[in-house]
């Protein structure tokens, strides 16, 4: 088994950080004139040892000294550390030279390829101190420049390489249980299952390929957000307000390490994108999504806009600090996500396409047409950020500080005099930009437009890559890309013509057109609702149509569509609801029923919906209305949480925790007599624990299957009436007093959550019973158990012999029939007799205690 390239940093990173502890804690040599030769050791270290052949093992090598001068990424390095490796063949094989980090050392991962012993040795060449780089602001260390670092060698290393692999460490499986935050960091596979939400302009925003998805309608929790559902009265059939259109109610929302923050006041709009003066109101909620429970709440705090999660490596300090951000203009406001308190300020924040980096960075990039620049901006970029201007010294320390944005840039580049219009999105190492492309469903000027790419790539930021002008295939139709999606790795962007409903594919490597049109869609995707996501190798698209479809984006050939119909026509659109096409992840397409501004009386049975994003088979849905401005749902660590119009309540989707109890009786029974078995399986998600629910379920919330899952939360949390549910499957297994496992058999709960079962024990003792649900899409598994004795059953009772006479045999009494044609009855006469007297001597003893009783008185 080899090493990962995460293990081998990892380890080199802990070794460079224990080095540079104990290096800079040696003494240093006082200013001396005329320069000094000075005494080096030269040290190799080779790890793991042994190793097994073909895993690469990580060589680290160092000098006693440390470049003095070398402060942050400034300064000298050692540049003459080489390594000598002698193969069990006698081969020898010199690797490096290598420059040093700013500690003196160097670290290079080397993979064995023979079994036996390797040797290693380390050279340092001897280097004089040039003073190379400085830091300006940095002075220590430079008494020693012109001082000649003398040469020296390691000792030689022996390494066993042997034929049998040395194991990694085990990961541990993804949870198959109930499981919450935080998660221990030594289950670092968990990362695939445990990704953030971090608002709109984060990558995850469409598709969360770090979150397992909700298999079913199953629900966690329910939380009024604010005042909803039906007026009544003289009301009638009209509801409260559910924030269509503009004033949205659950924004942004945001979810970090498990908790949802979103701002407590709708957006509180004058008119159609002008905000009022004051501005919408303060106050941020915090709620953990696993139980709904609300952590804090701070009515002063400013509204948030999006989150970050900023991981920082340095030689001192090595992890991750999550932010909530509130921008109001070119000033941005962090707050501490676990606790809402203030931690700094950034000013004159400049304006562009937003962007996350590789450490949770927040990347601005600028197009600045009129001087034909094109800038990058980190918000973590800016120096005073940090305490300490000495490499070892380096920092996190933002706390409290007010920073201008301008020391954050981290270039600024020319580009082509002659690009228009604007950047539509940045992927990874370019920029795709167009001019001329209106809205879908909106008018435009010209049928003409130009898409231009820039490269992103180190040293050649800015460099145009392609240009490309088109002219539109229909006269008289603006075509649009921006809701349209894009893809690096599939190499692709798209463009939508809004008036024909036809998607066009173009390589993102030269503008080319690689496929369309392709066949129109509905008529009702015309408007601006329509809009596309790619992920896994397909282009998806939804409207107002209100049907979902998915087409190849290599070739754009229709693989498949669906929709949810309307059979009662609720929405006098189309003949489906219409769909908002909220987020991919886990395989899966998560849909809603939308509309810009819909009318009150909302229509009824409108879905959110779950289908199969390879087949388009709908795998659940459940009724809500999504409103346009609601805000889309949100999805981390399996659950997703939305809004529901129809009575403004946040509801959280996905995996819950279930309970199996068992019971036996008798509990002590004979052997050869039946026992019963009964218990249930119930649904303990923090929903279940409502009162409205603990009141009609008094015994807890039955478990449902997969299929009765959407009808029984209608039911649970909506206010639907009771329907019919099947239950669950719960496995009994027996122990025996031997020790033995039996399969008892499989049975199902009923509606009411119960089970019950009949067994007959095959010998005496005492068993284990075990009762055991193994958990569905919508459950947890859950399993108990309980304990029964079983007596072993009484021996036959025996015939009273009559007594012999003598002489005679025991086949023959003095009772014997004379008459052989009479049936025998010696045995049965014998057995009266018996009884008859022991009466008689009963009802005596009773008469004489009966008078003698009488006596005493």
């Amino acid at each position: 088994m080899k090493f990962t390239k995460k293990m081998i940093v990892t380890i080199a990173l802990i070794l460079s950080l224990t080095l540079s502890a104990i290096l800079v804690t040696l003494p240093v040599a006082t200013a001396h004139d005329p320069p000094w030769n000075i005494k080096t050791y030269t040290y190799v270290s080779v790890a793991p040892n042994p190793i097994g052949v073909n895993q690469e093992v990580l060589v680290y090598m160092w000098l006693s000294e440390t470049p003095p001068t070398a402060a942050g990424p400034h300064g000298d390095r050692w540049h003459t550390l080489d390594v000598e490796v002698v193969m069990p063949d006698g081969t020898t094989e010199t690797l490096g030279p290598f420059v040093s980090d700013p500690v003196g050392g160097v670290w290079i991962r080397y993979l064995p390829i023979q079994v036996g012993t390797y040797t290693f040795q380390a050279t340092f060449g001897g280097e004089t101190l040039a003073g190379d780089d400085l830091n300006p602001t940095d002075f220590r260390g430079r008494d020693y420049i012109g001082d000649y670092y003398e040469p020296s060698q390691s000792d030689i290393l022996s390494v066993t390489v042997q034929q049998d692999p040395i194991p990694a460490f085990k990961d541990t499986p993804l949870p198959d249980s109930y499981w919450k935050r935080p998660i221990d960091a030594q289950h670092r596979n968990w990362w695939q299952i445990s990704g953030n939400w971090l608002g709109p302009l984060a990558p995850e925003s469409r598709i969360q390929p770090y979150s397992e998805g909700p298999e079913t309608a199953h629900i966690l929790w329910t939380k009024e957000l604010i005042i909803g559902g039906l007026i009544g009265g003289g009301f009638g059939s009209n509801a409260f307000h559910g924030g269509s259109a503009y004033e949205a109610k659950f924004t942004p929302p945001i979810i970090i390490a498990g908790t949802l923050y979103i701002n407590k006041y709708p957006n509180d709009i004058k008119n159609a994108g002008e905000y009022r003066a004051e501005g919408p109101k303060p106050g941020v909620i915090a709620i953990d999504i696993r139980t709904g429970e609300e952590i804090w709440y701070y009515p002063n705090m400013s509204r948030i806009n999006f989150g970050q999660v900023y991981n920082f490596n340095s030689m001192n300090q090595h992890g991750a600090f999550a932010y909530l951000w509130s921008t109001k203009g070119s000033t941005w406001t962090s707050y501490e996500a676990y606790t809402g308190d203030y931690v700094f300020t950034i000013e004159n924040v400049p304006g562009g396409t937003q962007v996350y980096g590789p450490n949770g960075e927040i990347l601005r990039y600028t197009l600045d047409k009129k001087n034909d620049r094109l800038t990058l901006w980190d918000n973590t970029a800016m120096p005073e950020l940090r305490a300490g201007l000495n490499y070892y010294e380096h920092m996190w320390r933002p706390h409290g500080k007010i920073v201008d944005a301008k020391t954050g840039y981290m270039w600024n580049v020319s580009i082509p005099a002659d690009l228009e219009g604007k950047i539509e999105e940045v992927l990874d190492d370019r920029i795709i930009g167009s001019s001329g492309l209106g809205r879908p469903g909106w008018t435009g000027d010209t049928e003409d437009y130009t898409v231009w790419a820039l490269s992103l790539k180190p040293g050649e930021e800015g460099k145009l890559l392609w240009k490309k002008e088109y002219t539109a295939p229909y006269r008289n139709v603006v075509m649009t890309m921006t809701q349209c999606p894009m893809s690096l790795e599939d190499g692709v962007f798209t463009v939508f013509c809004a008036e024909t409903r036809e998607w066009f594919g173009y390589d993102v490597d030269n503008g080319n057109l690689l496929w369309g049109p392709t066949e129109p869609q509905d008529v009702w995707d015309i408007f601006y609702e329509t809009a596309g996501i790619i992920a896994y190798g397909k282009l998806y698209s939804s409207g107002v149509s209100g049907i979902l479809y998915c087409y190849d984006v290599e070739t754009g050939n229709l693989e498949w569509s669906n929709g949810i119909p309307d059979p009662t026509w609720e929405t006098m659109i189309s003949t489906y609801y219409p769909l908002r096409m909220n987020l991919i992840a886990d395989g899966k397409v998560y849909t809603s029923a939308s509309e810009h501004s819909p009318n009150d009386p909302k229509p009824r049975g409108a879905p959110m919906a779950c289908f199969d994003a390879f087949t388009g088979e709908k795998l659940w849905e459940i009724t809500m209305w999504q409103n346009r401005w609601g805000g889309d749902p949100a999805l981390a660590d399996g659950i997703l949480i939305t809004v529901n119009a129809y009575d403004n309540q946040l509801y959280s989707y996905g995996k819950g925790p279930s309970a199996t109890t068992v019971t036996a009786s008798p509990k002590v029974s004979l052997h050869g007599s039946s026992i019963l078995i009964e218990g249930t399986v119930t649904d303990i998600s923090p929903g279940t624990e409502d009162y409205a629910l603990t009141a009609r379920f008094p015994n807890g919330v039955p478990a449902v299957s997969d299929e009765s899952m959407s009808e029984w939360m209608h039911y649970l949390y909506m206010q639907f009436p009771c329907p019919y549910a099947t239950g669950v499957p719960v496995t009994l297994e027996a122990v025996d007093p031997n020790g033995n496992y039996q399969n008892l058999g499989t049975v199902t709960t009923d509606v009411y959550g119960n089970y019950g079962f009949t067994f007959e024990p095959e010998v005496p003792g005492q068993y284990m019973i075990i009762a055991t649900f193994y958990g569905s899409d919508s459950y947890y598994a859950s399993t108990t158990t309980t304990y029964l004795a079983v007596d072993p059953a009484p021996a036959p009772a025996q015939q009273i012999e009559p007594e012999l006479t003598e002489g005679a045999t025991s086949t023959e009494s003095e009772f014997t029939n004379p008459d052989p044609t009479e049936p025998t009855t010696a045995s049965f006469i014998t057995t009266e007799i018996a009884i008859l007297v022991a009466v008689v001597i009963a009802s005596i003893i009773g008469v004489i205690s009966f008078w003698a009783l009488r006596k005493r008185k």
